[in-house]
């Protein structure tokens, strides 16, 4: 019992972890088009959509660090959104061969050292799925890990 306490609490220190980085990366990236939107700039749907998505995601995260399993489901469930958006939704496509997490890691990339990303590169595609998806399972694992331990 005392090992599944210790392996739920290290999986709740990493998806935290994570999240101290997602959350501002979110944030600034929502901010930074939402600002230009505001300004006039043209937008479209799955610019909109996903900017949707990845709020809600951030909040899944939020939630998560109180109260594992329904900040964990809500992230996921924005997951599961932009997929069934990504594949249904022609607006929305353009942002699909992507997760939501790649245009604000583009966008950091791009700040950092000005560089094309058209396309963008599939390392980042995968990356992005996993820093997302990551989190997500640690909290989930550790909810169930201490509920068998208890």
């Amino acid at each position: 019992m005392r090992t599944m306490h210790t392996l739920a609490q290290i999986c709740r220190v990493v998806a935290r972890a994570m999240t101290i980085f997602l959350l501002p990366t979110i944030l600034f990236y929502v901010l930074f088009v939402g600002l230009q939107l505001a300004s006039g700039e043209p937008g479209f749907i799955g610019l909109l959509l996903n900017m949707l998505l990845l709020l809600l995601l951030g909040a899944g995260f939020v939630i998560a660090w109180r109260r594992e399993a329904p900040g964990a489901l809500a992230a996921l469930g924005a997951l599961v959104v932009f997929i069934i958006a990504g594949l249904s939704l022609s607006g929305f496509r353009p942002t699909f061969g992507s997760s939501p997490l790649v245009w604000p890691i583009s966008l950091i990339v791009a700040i950092i050292k000005p560089q094309s990303f058209d396309p963008v590169p599939s390392w980042i595609v995968l990356t992005s799925w996993a820093i997302l998806a990551i989190p997500i399972m640690l909290f989930l694992a550790s909810w169930l890990l201490r509920r068998k331990s208890s």
